[in-house]
């Protein structure tokens, strides 16, 4: 029996897509992070395409985030060009839209957790370079504390 709901689920898949993409951390290190089994995040790397989108991280979330709003702004652009009474949106400029919308409050959404991950890790490595003992401590309250974005 699966010990997670649908929704919490969800989000260990979010957080652990963040670990072994941006953080490059291996499945089982993931697996580990998340306390979800390794087979399961095995699946999620594979039906996600997230090794491939390990390889193209090379774009920043920033740069992501200005494209699609470059995107969605010359999209209703666009619409504002139509005849007067006809500016609105077709039905496929509608899907576009919302997708674009929705994509970008994913990344937002993405982008407050990622910050938090990567404030953290610096502060986990700061400590570090200090009291190693006290490090490895802190990064154990730190997975929790991130659980509960989850």
């Amino acid at each position: 029996m699966n010990p997670h709901t649908n929704d919490e689920l969800t989000k260990l898949k979010e957080y652990a897509k963040i670990l072994f993409t941006r953080d490059r951390l291996t499945m089982e290190q993931v697996s580990v992070k998340t306390g979800v089994h390794a087979n399961t995040v095995s699946h999620w790397v594979a039906e996600g395409g997230w090794k491939k989108l390990q390889r193209n991280f090379v774009i920043t979330r920033e740069e992501q985030m200005a494209n699609m709003l470059d995107e969605l702004i010359q999209l209703n652009a666009s619409i504002r060009e139509k005849p007067e009474g006809k500016q609105f949106a077709d039905s496929k400029e509608s899907v576009i839209r919302n997708k674009l919308i929705q994509n970008i409050k994913d990344l937002e959404g993405d982008a407050s957790l990622s910050q938090t991950v990567d404030v953290c890790k610096a502060l986990s490595n700061f400590v570090n370079r200090i009291d190693h003992e006290k490090a490895v401590e802190m990064v154990n309250w730190m997975d929790e504390y991130i659980k509960t974005f989850l």
